[in-house]
């Protein structure tokens, strides 16, 4: 069970610190929190940004820099953020009312004191807090936490403890005098709701123009699936150890070498590394040990190792799976994926999160079993369209790296899957729901039809002379009757349907 041994050695190793700043550890954690908004719909243009840049400071100008995106294609960083002059009230309102996009960061976080939180007895420092406000109603609260160099916790701390009970951020309180993160109790103010405060006005009103009470958005049903879109915060998350090599039984054993061969059943070959960033993804136990019941079966891990492995150095490797991002670095792989995975790592992670749940959105927004809601089926084609051709593309970058990063991104988040299956749906639906529309243009055809067998020319003149008045007001009404169905039809065909059940259901009896 050398395998096992060396995990169980690895989960008692430390990060270690930067070669150019010795406070500085190589270790990063980011969580992700999909919220519903409706900035968008807010009119009072120059009141929203006052509020904004009380507390926030608005970052769409120096993201290029911020985030590392010097290799990014330029149309996907201004498809995602534009510039944004925030003096210039023309310019604002045009960027509210055109839908555009805003990436925020806490003032107080990046200007003053980074706040230390104390967590189940850890120690750790919130280093950064974000929020995204999206077009299609979408926001993320991004929290991103570190170690101060006096606590810095080892590695099987850190999945087990640190990001296992981050991440569940609907279990989460802090209390906003002693800082003191809570998890699964009843102490302190909720997480989201700390985070919504965050964005409060004079008038304790957001200016996500959303409420937030009792544990959960005041939001239409529409938007539901926004928030609930995810159980946990997504995560991403990385680390670098110093070492290449841990004591196993008084030997030494490497950590980067492939085997040839792990089991005779065993159909690919995984390393070391490779399931290091796994366990890592999965918050997971470093000593099986110690969490016997959660040993991850391999005939199940190694096929997601291989086909979800991010494994293009020998000495660092990554994993992109549902939930998370995850990279281990060892000595000779150097902690730039640590720094990579907090920047440009974490906005092709965001990018595509917002293109899942945006996905995820339209395919709730077409349920309708009695296919008849074609106006909004029309939309969701085209809206699918301008996702692809925004976001979603094979070469993002001017370099290889990302590029890969950013399939597997999309290969763990199962975007590609969601699209095909979406645009498969839609197709068959506007099919279905065409034809049942035919249904309704047929009935008033029909109305028109009939009603000329029996008044024709000679005979609606002989009325209108006769009686001008009552023949205007009848016609203009039988007008306005057959455009209302016309513009009712989803109505229409819902009321016809349901008659048609009620008929067959009497006659049945």
């Amino acid at each position: 069970m050398i395998r096992k041994d060396i995990f169980k050695e690895v989960g008692k190793l430390k990060p270690s610190f930067s070669t150019l700043n010795q406070d500085e550890v190589n270790f990063s954690s980011i969580f992700i929190v999909p919220v519903p908004h409706k900035v968008h719909e807010i009119r009072k243009v120059d009141e929203f940004f006052q509020n904004v840049e009380e507390f926030w400071n608005v970052k769409n100008n120096s993201i290029e820099k911020d985030l590392a995106l010097w290799d990014i294609k330029q149309y996907i960083k201004k498809n995602i953020f534009e510039s944004l002059d925030i003096k210039s009230s023309k310019e604002k309102q045009n960027f509210i009312y055109d839908k555009k996009n805003l990436l925020l960061s806490n003032k107080d976080i990046n200007t003053n004191k980074k706040i230390t939180f104390t967590f189940d007895g850890l120690k750790l420092i919130l280093n950064e807090i974000d929020l995204w406000i999206m077009d299609g109603n979408i926001a993320f609260f991004v929290y991103k936490i570190e170690f101060h160099k006096d606590n810095i916790y080892d590695i099987n701390t850190i999945s087990t403890k640190i990001n296992r009970y981050l991440r569940d951020y609907k279990k989460l309180s802090i209390d906003l005098v002693s800082k003191e993160v809570f998890h699964n109790s009843d102490n302190g103010t909720d997480l989201i709701e700390y985070f919504m405060c965050l964005t409060m006005n004079k008038d304790k009103k957001s200016f996500l123009n959303v409420v937030y009470k009792d544990n959960k958005f005041k939001v239409n049903s529409d938007l539901e699936i926004i928030n609930n879109s995810t159980f946990y915060a997504k995560t991403i998350t990385a680390l670098h150890i110093n070492e290449d090599n841990v004591e196993v039984k008084g030997a030494t054993q490497v950590i980067a070498p492939i085997m040839e061969k792990l089991y005779e059943s065993a159909s690919v070959n995984i390393g070391i590394l490779e399931e290091l960033s796994y366990l890592l993804g999965t918050t997971s136990a470093y000593d099986f040990d110690e969490e016997p019941a959660f040993i991850a079966y391999t005939g199940y891990v190694y096929p997601i190792i291989k086909d979800n492995g991010i494994n293009i150095w020998k000495f660092w490797s990554g994993v992109s799976l549902e939930d998370s991002l995850a990279f281990f670095s060892i000595n000779k792989g150097g902690s730039g994926i640590v720094f990579n995975a907090k920047t440009n790592n974490y906005f092709l992670y965001a990018m595509n999160l917002y293109v899942n749940i945006r996905l995820k959105y339209i395919e709730s927004y077409l349920i309708d079993k009695d296919f008849i809601n074609i106006d909004r089926i029309l939309p969701s084609v085209q809206e699918i369209q301008v996702l692809k051709n925004h976001y979603i593309a094979s070469q993002i970058s001017l370099k290889f790296q990302p590029n890969y990063i950013n399939n597997k991104i999309n290969l763990g988040l199962k975007n590609n899957e969601l699209v095909n299956e979406i645009e498969n749906n839609l197709e068959k639906t506007l099919e279905l729901t065409k034809y049942n529309t035919d249904i309704v243009f047929s009935i008033a055809a029909g109305l028109i039809t009939l009603s000329g067998v029996w008044l024709n020319g000679d005979f609606i003149l002989y009325l209108y002379s006769s009686y001008p008045y009552i023949t205007s007001i009848t016609g203009i009404i039988l007008a306005v009757l057959i455009g209302m169905l016309i513009v009712n039809k989803s109505a229409v065909i819902k009321f016809l349907k349901q008659t048609y059940k009620k008929i067959k259901r009497i006659v049945s009896i």
